[in-house]
């Protein structure tokens, strides 16, 4: 709690309200600015302006946030749920070979994984 969430406009909408304890930035060319929200056109503004916050900072959602986030991020936190559910977007492609797990706490019907990105020596 207390983080910076980066999210797309879709995700926040679907959303019952902005979440307690965080600062939301969602990248919109059409949402207006709201209560409770941060709206910028692009995710290097969203980061940008999360650098300046200096709070944690986490993509949020939708795929195409991950898709252009992915490559700049150096640590991932993934919820593996145990069921198969139904959906039309998936989570981007991951060249596991870049990531190595840090840390795992398991749960009733998920696991928490935390990965960093490896690098080169």
């Amino acid at each position: 709690l207390g983080g910076t969430l980066i999210m797309g406009r879709t995700t926040f909408e679907s959303l019952p309200a902005p979440l307690d304890n965080r600062h939301h930035l969602v990248v919109s060319s059409t949402l207006p600015q709201g209560a409770g929200i941060e709206v910028v056109p692009t995710l290097a503004q969203a980061l940008a302006r999360a650098k300046d916050l200096g709070r944690p900072t986490f993509l949020a959602g939708g795929r195409q946030i991950y898709a252009e986030g992915l490559p700049l991020c150096d640590l991932l936190v993934i919820s593996w749920i145990a069921k198969d559910c139904d959906g039309d977007v998936r989570f981007p492609e991951i060249d596991w070979s870049q990531w190595r797990e840090v840390a795992r706490t398991d749960h009733t019907g998920f696991c928490r994984c935390v990965y960093r990105r490896r690098t080169a020596d």
